[in-house]
């Protein structure tokens, strides 16, 4: 019995000190990026508390859809509803967590873009923030990329835009590529916009089609997948 309890004392002194393990995390503020060391089991909680806020979230947006198309809008509303891109003046633009943008309620466009790519994968569709840009110009943009059963959908929700096909349902890459400049935006406004000096349709007209969705900022909010990302990262294979 003794044996038995002095084991027991060791492994949870043991546990104990792997769950202490100094870990890094990085915060951005006003572009500036910091590390910070914390305990390894702060960090899974935390990693563990945005997965159930972002399901939570995730699934009372969508909850009364049926449709993917709806399914995807309905989260895109929602975003362009509550996350704002107009930063207060004086205030900082941190870079951290998704959920903390979600909480702040105001971002840059990647970090707008970012929350929608976010909670469109937790509801079972593959998006990356995606960077667009005019021919022959080293401007940038940042949208949200949705892949949806193959085809591509662009969504801008910092300008709360997308473009629309004939059939009036959002248009996907192939059907910009196809259409541009003569493009049929849901937000009329940007039609006389201009963006960095350059007219915001034309960041748009030179669009790249080879994406890869298999191993996305977003997919590494999932715990499965996170999990197994880190173990191949820890192999050398990331």
């Amino acid at each position: 019995m003794a044996k038995k309890i002095a084991g027991t004392i060791i492994g949870l002194i043991l546990i104990g000190a792997l769950l202490n393990i100094p870990v890094t995390t990085r915060q951005g503020v006003n572009y500036e990026v910091r590390t910070m060391k914390i305990p390894l089991y702060i960090k899974a909680v935390e990693f563990i508390d945005r997965d159930y806020h972002y399901k939570r979230l995730m699934r009372e947006i969508i909850k009364d859809k049926n449709t993917d198309e709806a399914k995807i809008l309905a989260i895109y509303k929602w975003v362009t509803e509550n996350i704002s891109g107009n930063i207060p003046s004086g205030w900082a633009i941190y870079d951290d967590h998704v959920l903390n943008i979600i909480i702040r309620r105001y971002g840059a466009p990647d970090q707008i873009s970012d929350v929608l790519a976010t909670l469109a994968t937790y509801a079972g569709y593959p998006s990356i923030v995606y960077k667009v840009m005019p021919k022959n110009s080293d401007n940038k943009f940042y949208v949200t990329l949705v892949n949806l059963k193959g085809h591509f959908l662009i969504f801008d929700p910092y300008f709360k835009n997308y473009f629309i096909d004939r059939q009036k349902t959002v248009a996907a890459v192939e059907y910009i590529k196809a259409n541009y400049p003569h493009l049929v935006p849901v937000n009329p406004n940007v039609l006389a916009m201009k963006y960095r000096g350059i007219s915001y349709i034309d960041y748009f007209g030179d669009l790249n089609t080879n994406v890869d969705f298999t191993d996305t900022k977003a997919y590494r909010q999932l715990p499965g997948y996170r999990f197994g990302y880190e173990i191949k990262k820890k192999l050398g294979n990331k």
